[in-house]
């Protein structure tokens, strides 16, 4: 009887286990589908402001063409490949809270051209 109180007692055990581990790998599921959604939310933002910035400050400026959304898009990953700092992961940051300081970031440097544009 004894045996039998203790294999249930494991199994009780080992469904809380499953449970538990269940719930934490939706979890992390939940972590990187954000993470992605929040990546692809920054790229669309940089190429809609890169082309907001171009179009209204070097276009102004220069006589150049103007960009479309996918040309600045394609503009935007170019500079940022070409600019990108690697292996910097000891910065403090998460994968996310980078992902909202590139955001952020983004946001202040449209502010500050809109406000330049103010002046052409």
């Amino acid at each position: 009887m004894n045996e039998l109180e203790d294999l249930e007692r494991e199994n009780e055990q080992l469904k809380k286990e499953t449970v538990d581990l269940a719930k934490e790998v939706a979890i992390k599921s939940w972590g990187c589908l954000w993470g992605i959604a929040l990546i692809v939310f920054s790229m669309a933002l940089g190429g809609f402001v890169t082309m907001k910035l171009w179009n209204g400050l070097i276009v102004p400026t220069f006589g150049l063409v103007t960009l479309s959304y996918w040309q600045a898009f394609g503009l935007d990953v170019f500079v940022s490949f070409l600019t990108a700092k690697i292996g910097n992961k000891n910065d403090g940051y998460e994968n996310n809270q980078r992902a909202y300081l590139a955001i952020i970031s983004t946001l202040l440097f449209w502010g500050i051209g809109s406000i330049a544009m103010m002046f052409i």
